[in-house]
């Protein structure tokens, strides 16, 4: 997932319009991020703008970075075996990230490659007999 990751992410490009003549531009997307990491971002962004809602101008903005960041930081800790220890906020992105490492080794998912179906990954038998 941390190769995944860091080598696909989101980029888009302009491109002439319909009539050139007129100069306007359309957004067209080059590269997608992972579409797992997508599905967090958003969960993590709705969750962040119903506490702001909640709070209005009290709250402050505490992420201390973009989430793309925290979760390569989450996945590299996760993956040098450093995460062992969460309590508290600072480590809910390794919690998060661990239980959706688990659904996808036991329930299998899809691999989409620039947004589109590229094949689908079978549950890990071993993992399914473990917690079965």
């Amino acid at each position: 997932m941390l190769d995944e990751l860091k080598s696909n992410r989101l980029s888009v490009v302009l491109i002439e319009g319909n009539d050139p003549s007129s100069g306007a531009k359309i957004r067209v997307a080059e590269g997608y991020n992972p579409e797992w990491y997508s599905q967090l971002a958003e969960d993590i962004s709705s969750r962040y703008n119903y506490i702001k809602r909640r709070k209005r101008s009290s709250y402050k903005n505490k992420t201390g970075g973009s989430i793309r960041k925290r979760v390569t930081a989450a996945l590299e800790r996760i993956s040098t075996g450093n995460d062992k220890n969460y309590t508290g906020n600072k480590f809910s992105y390794d919690r998060g990230l661990r239980e959706l490492i688990r659904d996808r080794l036991l329930d299998g998912y899809d691999i989409y490659v620039e947004g589109y179906f590229y094949h689908s990954m079978p549950p890990v038998e071993e993992v399914v007999a473990h917690f079965g």
